[in-house]
């Protein structure tokens, strides 16, 4: 998913008129960047303002690249990958058919019970949550039950929110509030340095 920020700027046409065209463009381009920068620091504060996810996974998941003298376009990527949902919090407690795995995915909605939902290592050892798919028993081609008789319920590895998502709930809204706010004020501070510096 990308969104490219590339805004109408006040008087351009006319200064286009008057001006350096690699003024203007120095200008533009500073704009858009500082302009997206900012935009991207608020998104990530708003996902982690509502989202129970640490920092280094959304900024992980969001890349940006800048404009240039040659495209004069911000763009923010976000990736399709989903984290594990055992990086929203996720804990377990009690033993067998009291066992009870929770997570908190949206800190406004509180802690949530994962329905049927156990914590477990994957493959190279890290805890993941996961849940029985419900279908017929086989022997499993991995893990520890691979090459035994042994019959086991496949299961199926949980994931939370994607970047996409969490961009489409809030990051979007975030992202206008910002150029809304900001874009007039850092393209009259850009022009100002362009034109008055020594």
């Amino acid at each position: 998913m990308a969104i490219i920020i590339k805004i109408e700027l006040p008087n351009l046409k006319e200064l286009e008129k008057i001006a350096s065209p690699k003024i203007v463009v120095r200008a533009v381009t500073r704009t858009f960047n500082k302009l997206g920068d900012q935009a991207r620091t608020a998104v990530k504060r708003k996902i982690r303002e509502i989202y129970n996810i640490k920092s280094d996974r959304i900024g992980a998941a969001i890349s940006t690249r800048n404009a240039s003298y040659s495209n004069t376009t911000y763009i923010i990527r976000t990736k399709e990958k989903s984290p594990g949902l055992q990086h929203y919090g996720a804990k377990q407690s009690g033993k067998g058919k009291n066992r009870k795995t929770t997570v908190l995915v949206r800190k406004d909605r509180g802690r949530k019970i994962v329905i049927g939902g156990f914590m477990a290592p994957t493959p190279t050892g890290q805890i993941a949550v996961w849940k029985r798919t419900g279908q017929a028993k086989k022997i499993p081609s991995k893990g520890r039950y691979a090459g035994t008789k042994t019959k086991r319920e496949p299961i199926t590895r949980l994931l939370g929110p994607s970047a996409i998502g969490m961009m489409n709930q809030v990051g979007i809204e975030e992202i206008n509030k910002t150029i809304a706010e900001k874009a007039d004020k850092i393209w009259a501070a850009q022009l100002d340095y362009e034109f008055n510096k020594k």
